[in-house]
């Protein structure tokens, strides 16, 4: 007799096929569902299996977000800005000034560009009675002010001197005047020899 499932020979009286181990009764429709259930099973399982792998699966990052992450560590350790010390001569000699007049040296300090500006230096006055000069450092406003008769602050006033110093660091952007005041003095001419200068840190332009 044939098996019903694989038609290949069997033994009479035989209840399963020695070659595909079916039984021998029955109709062959019942193996070849059962198989193609078997088969289709199987093809869901792997469904199943690869949509779990793709959605476990790390993601790789695009190209754009590559190139962004070292753009991005370059822009947090990029270098601080680098300051180099600036000095300018504001006066250096000899000044005359003359009776009830004064020189003046006008200052622009801008402290975005300008850090820590100060004006130092030195003077000494030399004619009439007392040999003095009326120094002072003041701001655009009480310059104006100073100069009609009116008080008004300053950052830096020697009042009559002969010899003086001066270290005013400015903490402000604006105009400011350094005068070399004579106006006290009707008939004195004065001889004022100074050395004064403006210095600051400034910042290194790149290359």
């Amino acid at each position: 007799m044939n098996c019903l499932h694989c038609s290949n020979p069997i033994p009479d009286g035989s209840r399963f096929c020695n070659h595909c181990s079916m039984p021998t009764e029955g109709k062959p429709q019942h193996g070849a569902k059962l198989a193609l259930m078997f088969a289709l099973g199987m093809v869901a399982g792997g469904l199943v299996a690869a949509g779990a792998y793709f959605l476990y699966q790390p993601k790789t990052p695009s190209p754009a977000t590559v190139q962004a992450a070292p753009r991005l560590a370059m822009e947090r350790e990029s270098p601080a800005p680098v300051f180099i010390p600036v000095t300018k001569t504001l006066v250096t000699g000899q000044l005359i000034v003359k009776a009830a007049s004064d020189v003046r040296y006008k200052l622009e300090i801008d402290t975005d560009k300008m850090r820590n500006p100060v004006v130092s230096g030195s003077f000494r006055a030399n004619g009439g009675q007392g040999n003095d000069i009326d120094v002072f450092l003041a701001d655009e406003d009480s310059f104006e002010n100073l100069m009609n008769g009116h008080k008004a602050p300053m950052l830096y006033n020697s009042h009559k001197e002969t010899v003086g110093k001066l270290n005013v660091p400015i903490k402000r952007s604006g105009t400011y005047y350094l005068c070399f005041n004579n106006h006290f003095s009707l008939l004195a001419t004065k001889q004022v020899f100074a050395d004064v200068t403006l210095t600051y840190e400034a910042p290194q332009d790149k290359k």
